[in-house]
């Protein structure tokens, strides 16, 4: 008799002790059985729920992302071999490698990602000048690792810290790191040293990344305590990256004055926005305006043309004429974006806008022959002194295309998300 109580007795802390066997981890007396009838009010495993996998999970031999096939597939859209097999079946490192190599050969689309991403740099202060629809994904990436490079600054929010340690008191070195980035940016810390928190102190530096970078300076500041150390390996990488090789002698310091400066550098050609001339635009027309004045000063001519073909418009002295003529463009050097002339000859039947030593833009630049193009007739209705007269119908190309934009554009420059 006791030794069937201590069978028993060892048996149920067996149980207690061993729940990792049973189904949901219950105790004894609550168990469920080991094998369980399939429910049909479940909710059905679709691909996406059943590829996904924690990022600090995620192994080589994981299934794929939903995005990584999406744009597996839209790689397949834009030219790239298709495999044999699903790109479901490819594990997560297969169908990366087959992503990467794809890239090589394939300019698709940018993806809504990389607009996404471009919106939180703009709302950080970024210039976003050299932005436009239609972006491939080589442009859209080349552009995100020159606003890295300018700016030095994280693609996503920075690290916030644990919601414990946000209320306790900032150490001394946040302090002094804060102090730097007071007197760079200008801005006046809005807590008390004495007893600011953590919280207090990082939102304040991020705050202050975001104003250098709507003054155009770098959001990066080297400690003065480390200045006279050797150069760390990033700043290494980073000048090397740019064409810079540092001397054997250089410091930490040097290095960072020198990043510094060609960050500048950097942001200026930012903010300066690429020429339609150096790529076409979404709706496919490339408009080049020619603006000149008549050499004895008596009348201004203003002579508007486009591929899609409008009509051509001169004001003089304030009243609009209808010129129906064909235009020809001859250009002797690489006219980029909007040049304006020093003289536009016009004939009674067959105007030519000669076009000599014109300076060049820095908006884009337009390679190969002079551009010959015929501008059709259009009636100008009404001639109202000073105003330019309404046209019947814009252009557009024969894709129908004009004017459209991706479904994610408008959250390029809506900062209200």
């Amino acid at each position: 008799m006791f030794s069937l109580v201590r069978t028993r007795a060892g048996i149920a802390r067996s149980c207690l002790s061993s729940t990792s066997l049973v189904p949901r981890r219950t105790g004894l007396g609550h168990t469920r059985p080991y094998y369980e009838e399939p429910n049909a009010a479940r909710k059905p495993v679709t691909r996406a729920r059943r590829s996904f996998t924690p990022a600090h999970k995620r192994t080589a031999l994981s299934a794929p992302t939903a995005r990584a096939v999406d744009m597996a597939h839209e790689l397949v859209s834009h030219g790239a071999p298709k495999p044999d097999k699903p790109f479901s079946s490819f594990s997560n490192e297969a169908l990366n490698n087959w992503i990467r190599l794809a890239l090589q050969t394939t300019d698709p689309p940018a993806t809504p990602g990389q607009y996404s991403l471009a919106k939180k740099l703009i709302a950080k202060g970024v210039p976003g000048a050299q932005l436009r629809e239609g972006m491939s994904y080589h442009e859209m990436a080349e552009w995100l690792d020159t606003v890295k490079d300018a700016t030095g600054i994280w693609f996503h929010e920075m690290t916030k810290p644990p919601a414990a340690m946000r209320e306790a008191l900032a150490s001394v070195g946040a302090l002094k790191r804060a102090a730097q980035f007071a007197a760079s940016s200008g801005l006046t810390p809005p807590y008390n040293e004495a007893n600011a928190s953590v919280a207090d102190v990082t939102d304040f530096i991020e705050a202050c990344h975001n104003e250098l970078l709507k003054q155009g300076k770098p959001a990066y500041l080297a400690r003065e305590e480390n200045r006279d150390a050797t150069p760390t390996e990033g700043q290494k990488k980073w000048l090397k990256r740019n064409g810079v090789e540092l001397p054997e002698s250089a410091t930490r310091g040097e290095a960072s004055d020198k990043i510094t400066e060609m960050q500048k550098e950097i942001l200026v050609k930012l903010a300066q926005p690429k020429g339609e001339s150096g790529g076409e635009t979404a709706s496919g027309a490339i408009e080049t305006s020619v603006q000149s004045e008549v050499v004895d000063g008596s009348a201004e001519v203003v002579v508007e043309e486009s591929v899609g073909g409008e009509a051509v418009e001169g004001s003089v002295e304030g009243e609009v004429v209808e010129v129906s003529v064909e235009v020809e463009v001859e250009e002797s050097d690489a006219v980029q974006g909007s040049v304006e002339g020093d003289a536009v000859e016009q004939s009674a039947e067959g105007a030519a806008v000669e076009e000599s030593e014109q300076p060049e833009s820095t908006d884009g630049i337009v390679h190969g022959e002079p551009v010959e193009e015929s501008v059709p007739e259009e009636p100008v209705d009404g001639s109202v002194q000073g105003e330019p007269a309404e046209e019947s119908g814009k252009d557009e190309p024969a894709d129908g295309s004009a004017g459209e934009r991706p479904s994610w554009w408008g959250r390029l420059t809506d900062k209200s998300n």
